[in-house]
């Protein structure tokens, strides 16, 4: 509702049932401001209107120096809870109900569900739930969005049996009718962006990249891809800057348990930023050992004579990580600097 309607609300003293059944409200927030001198305490709660149950509270304690920098803050951090315990709302409801009965809206939730399982059955169940809401509303532009990126994620995790390059033109596909429903639809441009980064198409990732931030400047999705992009194409300030808010925002993304991904991205803008003694501290606090970070920690502890042949860390990845061929690792880091690989493979050759 608009916040005129709201603050009729307020004003009238309406009963907040009746004001939720008017309105056909499915979610109600509510909360209150105190203030003493310069602190400020915002207290927030989220209740699902059918259950008159509260999903979710918070409070925040802050000092105000700049009240547009203390809304901006605020308003950032409860959008992506209230979406989020939204989200999980909905999808409670729509596994109670038969799935010929769901909406294509609570599809593409049960989608997104399935998506971030990150197995092989639970990707093929996800395009399932897309296609179902695909049939159901052909104008879902978030499911041609989400179908896209599952596809992306069942190539390069492997999930998908047959020909990558059919698999990638479906996407493509996808991803064209998503925009073409709805061009400033930032999940588009978002999974456009990391697709052309996998292709090394590398300004229409920017390109992309930055049309997502446009739209959607606080999604930790979008800050993430976008600020890998930048950090790639020499400008590791703007990435580290946007990769550090993405782990301020969500530091443990849906689906995973623990903030690996977040560090990992940081290692890359690190090293291109040439700050070697970061890179190596944020790769210290990666939990399970990826070639990723593990070659940008190293290469940084070599650039700053730290380097220790015997380092049971650097041991760990030779023996995870040194079969096969190092050229095919590091041409799935997507680096666009030729001189950037070539130190990169030469130090890895070296061990």
């Amino acid at each position: 509702v608009s916040s005129k309607t709201s603050f009729d609300f307020r004003d009238r003293g309406e009963d907040t049932a009746e004001f939720a059944a008017t309105h056909k409200l499915d979610f109600i927030i509510s909360g209150g401001i105190r203030s003493s001198g310069k602190r400020v305490r915002i207290s927030l709660e989220l209740s699902e209107v059918e259950s008159g149950k509260a999903l979710w509270r918070d409070r925040y304690d802050r000092v105000i120096e700049d009240v547009f920098d203390l809304q901006d803050e605020i308003v950032r951090t409860i959008t992506i809870s209230l979406l989020g315990e939204i989200e999980i709302s909905s999808l409670q409801r729509a596994k109670r109900k038969a799935t010929e009965n769901i909406s294509s809206y609570e599809s593409l939730l049960r989608g997104k569900e399935m998506h971030h399982r990150f197995t092989k059955q639970a990707n093929s169940q996800a395009l399932e739930f897309f296609d179902q809401a695909i049939e159901a509303d052909p104008s879902n532009a978030q499911a041609h969005a989400w179908k896209a990126c599952t596809i992306g994620q069942g190539i390069v995790r492997g999930f998908l049996e047959g020909d990558p390059d059919k698999f990638i033109g479906e996407a493509m596909d996808s991803i064209a009718s998503a925009l073409e429903l709805n061009e400033n639809d930032f999940e588009c441009h978002r999974m456009l962006s990391a697709v052309y980064l996998s292709q090394h198409e590398y300004q229409l990732a920017e390109e992309h990249g930055r049309r997502a931030y446009d739209i959607n400047p606080n999604d930790p999705r979008v800050l993430a891809g976008y600020g890998e992009v930048l950090a790639r194409l020499g400008k590791p300030e703007k990435g580290v800057e946007l990769l550090e808010k993405a782990l301020s925002l969500d530091p443990i993304p849906q689906g995973q348990m623990n903030s690996d991904n977040r560090y990992t991205d940081l290692t890359l803008a690190y090293f291109y930023l040439k700050d070697y003694e970061r890179c190596i501290e944020i790769g210290k606090k990666v939990e399970h050992i990826n070639f990723k970070s593990w070659l940008f920690v190293n290469y940084s502890k070599s650039e700053l004579g730290s380097f220790d042949e015997k380092d049971a860390y650097l041991k760990q990845g030779l023996e995870e990580f040194n079969e096969g061929d190092w050229d095919l690792k590091v041409d799935r880091l997507h680096l666009p600097n030729e001189k950037t690989q070539s130190d990169l493979l030469e130090f890895l050759n070296d061990l």
